[in-house]
C-alpha cells in the first residue's frame, strides 16, 4: 500500500474512526465516573548483598554480580509470591477485625466505614476472638483452608481494597536501579491502610527471608555435625582397640622395645660366643694340667673331695650370671645381693684352694715347678670351667627366652601398623569433617548476618491522593477506538482480492486494459466534489481511442465494418452501459454504428439498435443477419458493429460468428474478484477468436482512475492540495 493510498483510506474512514473513538471515550468516561481516589506509599530496603560486610568478606575481593543478581531476583520473587500475598492478607484481616474502634495510625474514618460493610461484618462474626489476634488469625487460616465456600474466602480472594488478594497483587516489588536495594510500592483508597500494609509486608518479608536462610544453613550444619560425631566415634573406637591390645600385651612403646630387644640379643650372642671361647681355652689348659698332675697325685681322689664345693661354686656362678644378664636387660637387679653372691663365690674358691693345699705336701716336678703352684693353676682352671659352663647354661636359657619374645613381637608389629593406619584414616576423616563443620557454622552465621535486611526508608503516610488516570483512560479509549477502526480498514484493504484498480485487474486477468469507467453517482446526488461529466468524457474518449488504435494496427482480412464484441463472464458487469456510451459517442461524431444486444425490444431505441433473443440455436449463428432476423439489415451500411453477448458462464455464444470479429472487449466490475471460473471461461472464449480480448473495467472508485486518466478533476481545499503535493513529492511513484 502506497502512502497516498493510505491517506485516501484514512480520509475515507475518518468519520467512522472519529465516531468510534468518541464512542469508546464516552464509555470509558461513564465507566470511571465513580472512580475512587487512591493513595500511594513506598518503602526502601537494603539487602547488603554488595555494599554489606560479612564473615566471609575479604579485602579486595571481587563482587560476584551473577550471584548478586540471582539473590535479588529471588528476593523479588519472594516478595511478590502468592503465598506471601496470602499471608499478608490474612494478617491484615486479623489486625483490622479485632479493632473495636478506629485507630488513626491504621485506618481513617472513611476506611472504618468500609469495615462496617456486610462482607467484612460476616467475617467478623465467624473468626473474631476479642483481644486475641493470634487466635483470630488461626480462625482465618482454618476457614481459608475449608473446601466449602465461606465469607472468609470470598473476602480474601476478592477485590476488597484492604484485604482482597486480587487487589494486594498490585503491590510492586522492584530493584532500585542497579543497586542492592529493593523498593516496595503500594496504592489503595485509604492512606493509613496503605502505610500499614507496607509495614506489615516488610515485616513478613524479612521474617520469611530469615527463616528460609536459616533452614538452608541448618540442614547443611546438621549434616556436617552428624558426620563429625560419627567420625569422632569411629576414631575413638580405633584408638581404644589399639590401647586394649597394648595393655593386654604389656606394650609401652613397641618400637623402642623392639629396638632394645634386638640390641640386647646381639649383646647376648656376643657374650655367648666369648664365653664359649673362654670355656674352650680353660678346658684345654685344664686337660694339660691334669695330664701333668697325674704323675704326682691321684686326681679322682682330689675331685671326689671337691665335688660338693664345685657344685656349690657352679650354682653361685650361675646365679651371678643371671644377675648380670638381668641387669643387661634393664630389669631391676638387687645390687647388694649380687655383691653378696660374689663374696660367697670368692670365699668358696679360697676354701677349695685351702683344702687342696692342705691335703698335699709341697713338692717339685722334674721340671722344677712346685707342685703346689701346679695344683693352684689346675684348681683355677677347674673353677673357670665350672663358671663358664654355668654361664653358658644361663646364656642358652636366655636365648630361648629371646626366641619366645621374637615370636610374639613379630606379628604384633603388623597388627599395630594396621591399627595405626586405621587410626590415621579415621583421624583424617574426623579432621576433614570437623573443618567442614566449622565452615558450615561460619557460613550459617554469615547467612544469618546477610539475612538481616535493613529498612532504609520507612513507608510514609500519603497526604495527597495520586493523580487520577481518568483523563488518560479517556484519551486511550478514544485512540483505541480510532486505531481499531483504522486497523480494520487497513486489514480489509489488504485482504481485498477484487480487481479494484487497472493495474491489479491486469495482473489478475492477464488482459490489457482498453478502458476504465468510474461508478457514476445517481441523479439525486446533487453536490458532487468530482466533475463526473469531465471524467465521463475522458473515459469514453480514451476507451474509443484504444479501440481505434487496436483496429488500425490489426490487419483486416475482409472488407466491411469494424466488428467489436462486448462480453463478460458474469451478469451485471455493465456491458450495456459501457457499449451504449461508446455507441452514442461514435454516432455523435457522424459514424454509423449498429448496436446488437440481447435485450427485449425498446420502444425508444435508435433505428440502428437491434436486439436478438438467445435460443437453442444461438451458438450456431454465423452472421448478424441470421442473428437479428430483421429485413433490410446489411452490414455494408455500417462502419462499426457492436455485438453484446450474454454472460459466458450462464449462456452460450456463436463461435463461428465471433471468429469474424476484429476485437473482443471483456467488461468486468472493479468491486469483484477474478476466480478460476472466470479465467477458465475466458480461456475457452480465446480459442474461438483471432485476437486477444481486452479488458474494460467498470465501476471504479474515481481515485483509482488516476492510473489511467491522470489527475481527476475535483474541488480540493488548499490543505488537501498541500498534502497531496507533499505526498507526491515524497513518493513520486504513487
Amino acid at each position: 500500500m502506497s502512502l497516498i493510498s493510505f491517506i485516501r483510506l484514512l480520509a475515507k474512514h475518518l468519520k467512522t474512526m472519529l465516531l468510534a473513538g468518541l464512542l469508546l471515550a464516552g464509555v470509558v468516561w461513564y465507566g470511571t465516573r465513580n472512580e475512587k481516589k487512591e493513595y500511594t506509599s513506598h518503602t526502601l530496603i537494603n539487602t547488603g548483598l554488595v555494599s554489606g560486610y560479612n564473615l566471609e568478606s575479604s579485602e579486595g575481593a571481587k563482587v560476584d554480580y551473577a550471584y548478586t543478581n540471582n539473590e535479588i531476583e529471588n528476593l523479588l520473587s519472594l516478595a511478590s509470591s502468592y503465598e506471601m500475598i496470602e499471608e499478608l492478607a490474612m494478617n491484615l484481616l486479623a489486625e483490622y477485625i479485632i479493632m473495636d474502634e478506629p485507630n488513626p495510625d491504621l485506618i481513617t474514618l472513611e476506611g472504618w466505614e468500609r469495615m462496617k460493610e456486610k462482607e467484612v461484618h460476616d467475617v467478623r462474626l465467624l473468626v473474631k476472638v476479642v483481644g486475641d489476634k493470634e487466635k483470630t488469625l488461626e480462625n482465618i487460616r482454618k476457614y481459608r483452608e475449608e473446601r466449602t465456600e465461606n465469607a472468609v474466602q470470598l473476602l480474601l480472594y476478592g477485590k476488597h481494597p484492604f484485604f482482597g488478594i486480587e487487589h494486594l497483587k498490585e503491590l510492586q516489588a522492584m530493584r532500585e536501579g542497579k543497586s542492592d536495594q529493593l523498593r516496595f510500592k503500594y496504592s489503595t483508597t485509604d492512606p493509613a491502610v496503605c502505610r500499614y500494609t507496607l509495614e506489615k509486608l516488610t515485616e513478613i518479608f524479612i521474617d520469611k527471608h530469615r527463616r528460609i536462610k536459616q533452614i538452608q544453613s541448618t540442614d547443611v550444619l546438621e549434616f556436617f555435625e552428624n558426620a563429625t560425631k560419627e567420625a569422632q566415634e569411629n576414631l575413638d573406637t580405633r584408638e581404644d582397640r589399639l590401647l586394649s591390645f597394648m595393655i593386654q600385651n604389656k606394650i609401652i612403646n613397641y618400637y623402642e622395645q623392639t629396638r632394645y630387644i634386638a640390641a640386647a640379643k646381639e649383646d647376648l650372642d656376643e657374650m655367648y660366643f666369648l664365653e664359649l671361647m673362654t670355656l674352650a681355652g680353660a678346658d684345654s689348659t685344664l686337660k694339660r694340667l691334669e695330664l701333668e698332675m697325674e704323675k704326682h697325685m691321684s686326681l679322682p681322689e682330689l675331685n671326689a673331695g671337691l665335688i660338693m664345693k664345685r657344685d656349690k661354686l657352679a650354682k653361685l656362678s650361675a646365679r651371678i650370671a643371671e644377675y648380670e644378664l638381668f641387669r643387661l636387660d634393664s630389669f631391676p637387679a638387687d645390687l647388694s645381693a649380687l655383691q653378696e653372691l660374689k663374696l660367697k663365690s670368692s670365699e668358696l674358691q679360697e676354701e677349695i684352694q685351702h683344702s687342696v693345699s692342705a691335703s698335699f705336701a709341697v713338692n717339685r716336678t722334674p721340671e722344677g715347678v712346685e707342685l703346689k703352684n701346679l695344683l693352684t693353676q689346675w684348681l683355677n682352671k677347674v673353677m673357670d670351667v665350672e663358671q663358664s659352663m654355668a654361664r653358658l647354661g644361663v646364656f642358652k636359657k636366655r636365648k630361648v627366652e629371646f626366641e619366645e619374645i621374637y615370636s610374639k613381637f613379630a606379628p604384633w608389629g603388623s597388627r599395630i601398623k594396621r591399627y595405626e593406619r586405621e587410626i590415621d584414616v579415621a583421624e583424617r576423616a574426623y579432621l576433614e569433617n570437623l573443618h567442614s563443620y566449622n565452615q558450615a557454622r561460619l557460613h550459617k552465621f554469615n547467612m544469618m548476618m546477610s539475612a538481616n535486611l535493613k529498612v532504609i526508608d520507612q513507608p510514609f503516610l500519603p497526604i495527597k491522593p495520586a493523580e487520577s488516570k481518568r483523563k488518560m483512560l479517556v484519551v486511550v479509549g478514544f485512540l483505541a477506538g480510532f486505531i481499531l477502526v483504522l486497523a480494520a480498514a487497513i486489514a480489509l484493504e489488504l485482504m481485498d482480492s477484487s480487481l479494484k484498480t487497472p493495474i491489479r485487474a491486469t495482473e489478475q486477468t492477464g488482459l490489457e486494459i482498453a478502458g476504465a469507467f468510474p461508478l457514476f453517482p445517481g441523479i439525486s446526488q446533487k453536490k458532487q466534489v468530482i466533475d463526473f461529466s469531465k471524467v465521463r468524457e475522458r473515459s469514453i474518449g480514451q476507451f474509443l481511442q484504444q479501440i481505434k488504435l487496436h483496429l488500425r494496427n490489426q490487419e483486416k482480412p475482409h472488407d466491411g465494418p469494424q466488428r467489436i464484441a462486448i462480453i463478460s463472464t458474469r451478469q451485471g458487469e455493465g456491458k450495456s452501459f459501457v457499449t451504449q456510451m461508446a455507441v452514442e459517442k461514435l454516432r455523435a461524431t457522424g459514424e454509423r454504428v449498429a448496436y446488437i444486444f440481447p435485450n427485449p425490444p425498446l420502444s425508444d431505441r435508435h433505428p440502428d439498435d437491434f436486439c436478438y433473443q438467445p435460443d437453442i440455436h444461438f451458438f450456431e449463428k454465423k452472421s448478424e443477419e441470421k442473428l437479428i432476423r430483421e429485413a433490410g439489415f446489411s452490414d455494408k451500411d455500417y462502419q462499426y458493429i457492436f455485438l453484446e453477448l450474454p454472460a459466458l458462464l450462464t449462456d452460450t455464444y456463436p463461435v463461428d460468428l465471433l471468429a469474424q470479429y476484429d476485437l473482443s472487449l471483456v467488461v468486468a466490475r472493479s468491486n469483484r474478484s477474478w476466480n478460476h471460473a472466470d479465467a477458465k471461461s475466458l480461456d475457452n472464449f480465446k480459442k474461438g477468436i483471432s485476437a486477444l480480448p481486452k479488458l474494460v473495467l467498470n465501476g471504479l472508485h474515481p481515485e483509482a482512475l488516476e492510473d489511467s486518466l491522470g489527475e481527476i478533476p475535483k474541488r480540493r481545499s488548499r490543505l488537501r492540495q498541500l498534502v497531496k503535493g507533499m505526498v507526491l513529492y515524497l513518493q513520486p511513484s504513487a
